[in-house]
């Protein structure tokens, strides 16, 4: 079952809309971290984040932590971070 999702606007750390989410953080462009409201139970659980804005951008998930995730966001060729619209989901033990 998802445990978590929330829809990131492009320009700021405001989400559009989320579930189990108790922040977001803007450290920079193509850069946020997400706070669970919930902790999951270890680092192993699974994130799949797409862009909403353009398909020429790619999302990593650098650090998994049990009550946050950072994600980078930057263009395909991973040149140059991008600040884009994204959705994503989280799945895992609670």
């Amino acid at each position: 079952a998802v445990k978590g999702y929330l829809r990131v606007a492009a320009d700021g750390p405001s989400y559009a809309g989320g579930y189990n989410i108790a922040s977001l953080t803007d450290s920079g462009t193509g850069n946020r971290t997400i706070v669970w409201d919930t902790d999951f139970s270890d680092t192993n659980y699974s994130i799949v984040t797409g862009s909403t804005e353009n398909n020429q951008s790619n999302t990593r998930h650098f650090t998994f932590a049990t009550g946050s995730v950072q994600m980078l966001t930057s263009n395909m060729a991973e040149t140059s971070d991008l600040d884009r619209a994204t959705a994503s989901i989280a799945i895992g033990a609670q």
